[in-house]
């Protein structure tokens, strides 16, 4: 596999670590940032696909929820009219805080 040069600026502390551990394993410096470089990359792509897995999963549970209901109601999606229940919402609301007031 063909490599490409990359300019990475590191803090201190972490060229120090990468020569150390390079000097350690007896290996380059460019070695073992291009190892680490993959190791973070492969946690990445495992971590996205775990949350990408868990949010069909949840897709699916909301699914089966949406069927469930349409079986108890006879495979008749429940009539909601928005608009008017979240008037109904204001109303309430606004006469507490009226009666609290009082």
């Amino acid at each position: 596999m063909s490599k490409r040069r990359t300019h990475l600026l590191l803090e201190p502390e972490q060229q120090e670590a990468l020569a150390n551990i390079a000097k350690r394993e007896g290996r380059s410096i460019s070695d073992v940032t291009c190892e680490i470089v993959q190791e973070g990359i492969q946690q990445r792509q495992q971590a996205y696909a775990s949350a990408k897995k868990q949010r069909l999963q949840a897709l699916e549970r909301a699914r089966q929820v949406r069927q469930a209901i349409l079986d108890d109601h006879g495979g008749i999606p429940l009539q909601l009219n928005l608009p008017e229940i979240i008037a109904e919402l204001r109303e309430e609301r606004d006469a507490q805080i009226i009666n609290r007031r009082d």
